[in-house]
């Protein structure tokens, strides 16, 4: 049940940070946001969050983790580009997903390399280095800060107040998706 709450934990903080650094980065930084006018929500979901950024987060933790505790001498290296492929993964699997379902949340078309503009190259270094930070920066502190939090009672009410807020929002967009489509 810990790994379960922990790894819950993990996707609600993803999903936050996430919607974060799209908001920011679509409307401050990228030359295709309208600049001012008003301000684009990033994700499928009314509320501030990215679900493929929470299952980015678990993934890496996970794989982290396992790497860490049934292989103890494996080379940073190698994990870092295991988190770099998965994360990829988890990305173009995302994109495939909603392409599926007429939704392109973002567009790598332009940019060499891309496939089905839902992965480049580009990207895909940028997932790589998010991934080598997450591992030899915030893994060796943040296992001991979430365990200590799994054992909160109050944590358990969050995770669980996240999900109720999340799964409602993400029917009632998918609703409404399905009205775009038809």
């Amino acid at each position: 049940m810990d790994l379960f709450l922990i790894l819950t934990f993990l996707f609600y903080c993803g999903a936050i940070l996430g919607w974060c650094l799209e908001f920011l980065f679509r409307n401050l930084i990228s030359h295709k946001g309208p600049r001012g006018k008003f301000f684009i929500n990033p994700g499928f979901c009314k509320g501030p969050y990215l679900p493929i950024y929470g299952v980015g987060l678990s993934a890496m933790c996970l794989i982290s983790y396992l790497i860490t505790e049934k292989i103890p001498n494996a080379s940073p290296v190698i994990v870092i580009l295991i988190i770099g492929a998965v994360m990829i993964l988890i990305e173009f699997i995302g994109g495939f997903v909603l392409l599926q379902n007429n939704i392109r949340l973002w567009d790598y078309r332009d940019r060499p390399g891309n496939i089905m503009g839902i992965v480049c190259p580009l990207f895909s270094l940028i997932w790589l280095a998010i991934g080598a930070v997450y591992y030899l920066f915030i893994h060796p502190t943040i296992i001991d800060w979430i365990i200590w939090l799994a054992d909160n009672l109050s944590y358990c009410f969050v995770v669980g107040f996240f999900w109720g807020v999340f799964i409602i929002d993400l029917v009632t967009s998918n609703k409404e998706a399905n009205k775009l489509n038809v």
